[in-house]
């Protein structure tokens, strides 16, 4: 109750918990994507570069910035105890078209290193279900990442 009430007459404060809000959930989804690099217990390079660039890409952030959110991600999907927190902080502020997009860039991180491995393939998939993603919609990702190639787009 006394925080609604400072939201309200505090504006600052409700502007920052609106930027907490927004970098929880864009740490959320790179830790998801960090899962998928690291499912197969290596994280290639490529994994990695892929992973920054789509994050940058992702949430228009600077080289700099999507290093800091992938180190962040990783060092969380580590210390992970599952996925749950995050896809259920995906799912809530989410859209069905932007969660199928996150499948769909654990897809291009999977396929960096030039080939998925079963692992990854699996916790793509679990994140999908997790996700609500339709099955449909999870193999067209599959597809779409597997012909961009090994370096992701």
């Amino acid at each position: 109750m006394l925080s609604r009430l400072r939201r309200i007459f505090v504006p600052e404060e409700a502007a920052a918990e609106g930027l907490d809000a927004e970098r929880r959930l864009r740490l959320a989804a790179a830790v998801l994507l960090a899962e998928t690099a690291r499912a197969d217990l290596d994280i290639a390079e490529a994994e990695r570069r892929a992973l920054a660039a789509l994050v940058a890409r992702t949430f228009g952030l600077d080289a700099g910035e999507a290093a800091a959110l992938v180190e962040e991600a990783v060092a969380a999907a580590e210390s992970a105890v599952s996925l749950y927190e995050h896809t259920a902080l995906v799912n809530a502020h989410w859209s069905p078209q932007e969660r199928a997009r996150l499948i769909g860039l654990m897809w291009r991180v999977a396929y960096a290193d030039g080939r998925i491995d079963r692992y990854e393939e699996h916790i793509i998939r679990r994140v999908a279900e997790l996700l609500h993603v339709p099955h449909a919609a999870f193999i067209q990702a599959k597809l779409e990442a597997a012909g961009e190639g090994p370096a992701g787009g």
